[in-house]
């Protein structure tokens, strides 16, 4: 039994029928782990491959939190002093993880798939899941590493949003733009939100989040170093 504590809830998960080396998948979700709680509802997966059962506690973990926190298809990091996070929000196949895992090195790692902000405060809950990153060894392959394995700073313990960036991938040279839109930032946004027709008012917290972070970045990129200079314009430096 593993249990699991991100995006500001807990899952308990059983590991018997999944068929994967449980002490493999422990450490993978090592910055997760929990006490146990015994009042947990279980959610006991059955075969499955390392990289689909992280979907499936991402999503468990996010069916709890409907209604209550803000949700975003994003990676985030934090300055480790401050507290102050950047939020990548885009769609899967964008760098995300790839742009995480390098700026996660310097700054403290939040999470690389599912931010988690609360309304009004706007503190970010943390989600340091397992990343899915190929592994040159195994013919390019992906493998579900702990961030311990990829040497992530750990996450301020009370990170918040400070900036909002929409990630997008081309083939030249950084471009960096404020979004001059209000309509057309909440858009983008909430296009990579889930559930957030749940949340009382969505629109108003959309645009209260814009204005505490100052409104919303577009970054165009090709590698992700090209944006570490940028971020830390935003963030500082972190030590």
């Amino acid at each position: 039994m593993m249990d699991i504590a991100g995006l500001g809830t807990r899952v308990r998960v059983d590991l018997s029928g999944t068929g994967l080396d449980e002490k493999e998948v422990y450490h993978a979700w090592t910055r997760c782990l929990c006490d146990p709680d015994p009042e947990l509802s279980v959610f006991t997966p059955g075969p499955i491959t390392a990289s689909a059962l992280t979907q499936q506690i991402t999503r468990q973990l996010i069916s709890r939190q409907i209604g209550q926190l803000l949700m975003f298809h994003a990676g985030a990091v934090c300055h480790p002093i401050t507290g102050d996070s950047v939020v990548f929000i885009a769609p899967g196949g964008t760098g995300k993880t790839t742009l995480t895992t390098h700026l996660g090195r310097r700054y403290g790692y939040i999470s690389d798939e599912t931010v988690a902000i609360e309304p009004g405060t706007w503190r970010i809950h943390p989600y340091p899941k397992p990343l899915s990153t190929r592994i040159p060894q195994l013919s390019g392959q992906k493998a579900e590493l702990s961030p311990d394995d990829l040497n992530l700073k750990p996450s301020h313990p009370d990170p918040h949003a400070s900036h909002l960036i929409l990630l997008t991938r081309c083939g030249s040279s950084p471009k960096l733009t404020m979004i001059e839109s209000q309509l057309d930032a909440m858009t983008a946004i909430a296009e990579q939100s889930s559930s957030i027709y749940k949340l009382p008012k969505p629109l108003h917290l959309l645009a209260d989040l814009m204005s505490h972070t100052g409104g919303v970045w577009r970054a165009q990129y090709a590698e992700h170093d090209t944006l570490e200079p940028f971020i830390e314009g935003l963030l500082g430096a972190p030590c």
